[in-house]
């Protein structure tokens, strides 16, 4: 992805961070989750209803939007809903190791993200790959360098992850993101020194760039 380019991403991609990061906090979740087929073998195809031309052109015309204002130092914010966003995951270049992994929901300011996302660099140094496939539903927003986010459920396969696991997590998460920030950049593409403000209002993902 361009340096910029995964920006209108940045909350779904950490959908996938936030679930791999806490799951692969230690060989607890491992132990523990294993067993109840929260942590897969193999990914798992998430479909996407394939966008209309219309649809897409919406999409990627507000992604370039994005693109501008970024690059010219402009502050503008721009809305995603989840068809937008669903649309880019299908078909923009930007996002094709994306395309199969993941389908984006968002209604009363909560995003809601059916994922299939490998585990193994948080889990621990292995040759066989490990993944999450799930549904995540959470809520958030990125402002002055830090996030909040809030994760109300999860599920992986057949396991609902039970409130007192939720809460472990959403003590530490905004910590977790913020501490390894510079891993996420160099990983992703994403540099979010360009980025003002995200959050998740109503039924869409709102990004403001900086005028700086």
């Amino acid at each position: 992805m361009g340096c910029f380019g995964a920006c209108c991403l940045t909350v779904i991609i950490l959908g996938f961070v936030c679930i791999a990061g806490t799951i692969g906090t230690g060989w607890y979740f491992y132990h523990k989750l294993a067993s109840n087929n929260i942590i897969s073998d193999a990914p798992i195809a998430v479909q996407l209803e394939p966008p209309t031309e219309a649809q897409y052109k919406a999409a990627d015309d507000s992604l370039t939007k994005l693109k501008a204002a970024a690059d010219e130092r402009r502050e503008e914010t721009i809305s995603f809903t989840a068809d937008d966003l669903n649309a880019l995951l299908s078909r923009h270049p930007d996002f094709r190791d994306l395309a199969g992994h993941a389908r984006v929901e968002i209604a009363d300011s909560t995003m809601t993200i059916s994922l299939s996302a490998p585990i193994d660099n948080f889990l621990w140094s292995s040759n066989k790959r490990r993944w999450f496939n799930g549904i995540v539903r959470f809520t958030g927003r990125y402002e002055n360098g830090e996030f909040q986010i809030n994760v109300q459920s999860a599920r992986g396969g057949d396991y609902d992850v039970p409130g007192y696991i939720l809460s472990r997590m959403n003590s530490n998460i905004s910590e977790v993101i913020t501490d390894n920030t510079d891993d996420w950049r160099r990983e992703l593409g994403v540099d979010l020194r360009r980025v003002k403000r995200m959050s998740i209002e109503g039924d869409k993902l709102f990004i403001t760039t900086k005028a700086e």
